[in-house]
């Protein structure tokens, strides 16, 4: 693999103490940092064709930014900024990036270091780039179960107590698939790792300190492992439906104050990604194929806008105001949910449409293609189930946010993430259509 060429570096991205904590419905102010929250850097060069990848331990980060940021890191690169793919691991735990009106504006400071620290870390990783060679596997590692819970009377909701007499199923599945590439230079020195696998990172969503969660915790053990701080980019994969509790193995609703062993489960699932990360890393042969090719598209898609009915309702919540704290039983009828609904209606109103930016990656026979929402599971499957590639890798959360993408029977059913509100307002056909596009997409970067 003479022609490839492989780079990659790590910053601390944390916020200060003090500053809003998002991930929830309500207002959070961090009162310590728990682990650092990191940007790591994955940039690879073969034949003319230069990719870089950053992912960031954050909940997301909006077109706007992605976008800019993109721009100058070519500047300084001369990557193509279509090149650049910029995702987040969706830690519940980390600063807020994006206007919401529970949180308020994005915090200027922040995103301004931020800035600084990515174009510091693409810099780095092409710097420092050497030939190298590649490799990749799949395993199988379950952190993740669907939370869609479907009831008799033909309503769904997130989490519920499936031990009911009203209880219907569990919406859709889950995937327990795990991808990983990594990259060795010539003395057979780990460069850096991309694993791939997914759940809500939100082990520590009721909390106020700042987290990376477990993909930061698992990344640890990985370094740990291997001797040396490699780094490590955790890929979320599609899990708007996805969370860390078994919906069939629960009484109740999953405690808002984070009784249900929150550091538990946080080392049972680091452990879990680690142990199968390393794993692959040892078990899975260097190829012999280098080749690397891009392609980035966009789509249109329409919008869902609330009812005549629904805005009615809104307006007279949003005016009588709301101290209460929201519950997984009252979040639909509480005032930011609702105040999300009128901020949906005055944003598409004139032009309901989107445009969403689509990227697909091929690494030799490694995959990886990307959406910009929260992407239910089972379209992530599918992804991988049309794909031409050996291994292929699903990334949520890539150039951008879009909110919730339910399946239609997460739409039908409503509840949180499938009913029509701000953060959930994608047209019924826009996962089949994301689905479509990038089934083509790598169908033409595998020459098939």
């Amino acid at each position: 693999m003479k022609n490839l060429k492989v780079g990659a570096a790590s910053r601390v991205i944390n916020c200060k103490v003090g500053d809003p904590v998002s991930g929830m419905l309500e207002p959070r102010f961090s009162d310590r940092i728990k682990d650092d929250l990191e940007a790591n850097a994955f940039y690879l060069s073969e034949g003319g064709q230069s990719v870089l990848i950053i992912n960031c331990d954050l909940l997301y980060l909006t077109r706007n930014f992605v976008d800019k940021v993109a721009i100058k890191i070519s500047e300084i690169t001369n990557i193509p900024a279509e090149s650049v793919i910029i995702c987040c691991t969706h830690t519940h735990s980390g600063p807020y990036t994006g206007l919401q009106s529970v949180w308020g504006p994005a915090n200027p400071e922040y995103m301004d270091s931020l800035e600084k620290w990515l174009l510091e870390v693409a810099a780095e990783a092409v710097d420092n780039s050497v030939q190298a060679r590649i490799g990749y596997g799949l395993g199988k590692a379950r952190i993740g179960y669907n939370r869609r819970v479907c009831w008799k009377d033909g309503s769904h909701s997130m989490y519920g107590n499936t031990t009911n007499p009203g209880f219907a199923g569990i919406e859709g599945p889950d995937d327990p698939s795990h991808a990983v590439l990594y990259a060795l230079d010539s003395k057979g020195r780990i460069i850096s790792v991309i694993h791939n696998n997914a759940c809500h990172a939100t082990t520590g969503c009721a909390f106020k300190y700042v987290s990376s969660d477990f993909p930061g915790a698992s990344r640890r053990l990985i370094r740990d492992a291997l001797g040396y701080n490699v780094p490590l980019l955790y890929i979320q994969g599609a899990c708007g439906d996805i969370c860390r509790f078994n919906q069939l193995k629960q009484e109740g609703l999953p405690d808002i104050e984070g009784l249900h062993d929150a550091e538990g489960r946080l080392k049972q699932i680091s452990i879990m990604l680690a142990g199968e990360t390393l794993r692959l890393l040892k078990e899975t042969p260097v190829c012999d194929s280098s080749v690397v090719k891009h392609i980035f598209r966009e789509i249109t898609v329409g919008i869902r806008l609330p009812s005549e009915e629904m805005l009615k309702n809104a307006k007279e919540v949003v005016e009588k105001g709301s101290e209460e704290r929201p519950t997984t039983n009252n979040i639909a009828n509480g005032y930011n949910f609702q105040k999300g609904i009128l901020n949906l209606h005055e944003k598409y109103r004139d032009n309901p449409y989107e445009q969403v930016p689509l990227h697909a990656l091929r690494i030799g026979g490694f995959a990886l293609a990307t959406v910009p929402c929260e992407l239910y599971s089972q379209f992530g499957i599918d992804i991988k189930r049309r794909s031409p590639a050996e291994v292929t890798a699903v990334s949520e959360l890539a150039h951008g946010s879009l909110g919730y993408c339910p399946t239609i029977y997460g739409i039908l059913g409503r509840g949180y993430s499938g009913a029509t509100y701000y953060g959930s307002n994608l047209e019924p056909f826009a996962g089949y259509k994301m689905v479509e596009e990038l089934s083509i997409m790598l169908y033409e970067l595998f020459g098939k």
